[in-house]
């Protein structure tokens, strides 16, 4: 199978690079990811001014390619350009921090994962809460063992998955839990930085970036697997039948979620 992996968190972050070290196993993968951080850059494409990109050794061996580009922008080029050919799937992580409500509309993970989708491909993105255990290595076995029934069984025109997971072992995940994506209000929390030639800047305040269950206006994962369908135009409802059928193609250490 032909997978195509990128990320907004920079191909050399951990999460692609355990994703792509995984999937080389058995499969054919292209990695084209941003040549630095992108994160919360949504779905935004470069305009007026053109894109490069360099071949790049990875970590755990094997190339890539470092664009110069947004998320969406190293989906755009990929399937133009370096893919030779259509790619089978597409997935987009594994982002460090989850993307849950709300917080899927500015995520340059989601946005990749939607512009493939966009184009009429089977994709995916990945992502694994903030914490103290971040298992990248889980996370992208998981998403290897699901690869084939996924692409086999297909995904409705236009949808593409959303799994995060918690920040704990994943052999410690008891199961999974389907939602729609939260519906809690934007974060408008900043604080005054510093005064530079007489202009107040100001940054986003940490505290007001926490992503909230999906689904619910709580925060915390409690050891859940959370796997997401946000539609890539509205993420607020579900295609069509909107039943949770579907779900079988991402049991979990053999449970159906």
């Amino acid at each position: 199978m032909k997978i195509l992996v990128t990320n907004d968190d920079g191909y050399r972050a951990p999460g692609i690079q355990a994703l792509y070290r995984a999937l080389t196993r058995d499969h054919e993968v292209i990695l084209a990811a941003p040549d630095r951080e992108r994160s919360a850059i949504g779905h935004g494409i470069t305009l007026n001014q053109p894109l490069r990109y360099d071949r790049v050794d990875l970590n755990g061996g094997g190339q890539g390619y470092a664009v110069t580009g947004t998320p969406a922008d190293c989906v755009k080029l990929a399937l133009a350009t370096l893919c030779q050919g259509r790619p089978d799937l597409v997935i987009s992580g594994i982002n460090a921090g989850s993307n849950t409500g709300i917080n899927i509309n500015y995520s340059g993970t989601a946005g990749a994962a939607r512009e493939a989708a966009l184009n009429g491909i089977v994709s995916i993105a990945a992502s694994i809460q903030y914490g103290e255990v971040m298992d990248f290595k889980g996370m992208a076995k998981y998403l290897v063992s699901r690869v084939d029934k996924v692409c086999s069984q297909g995904l409705p025109k236009g949808v593409f998955l959303n799994i995060n997971g918690p920040c704990i072992p994943m052999d410690q995940i008891e199961g999974g839990a389907y939602h729609l994506p939260g519906r809690q209000q934007p974060f408008h929390w900043f604080c005054s930085a510093k005064r530079s030639q007489e202009k107040t800047l100001f940054l986003v305040f940490p505290d007001g970036c926490g992503s909230t269950g999906p689904g619910h206006g709580q925060s915390g994962y409690s050891g859940s697997f959370f796997i997401h369908y946000p539609h890539p135009m509205r993420h607020d409802r579900l295609w069509g039948h909107g039943d949770a059928s579907d779900l079988r193609i991402l049991e979990f250490h053999g449970k159906k979620i």
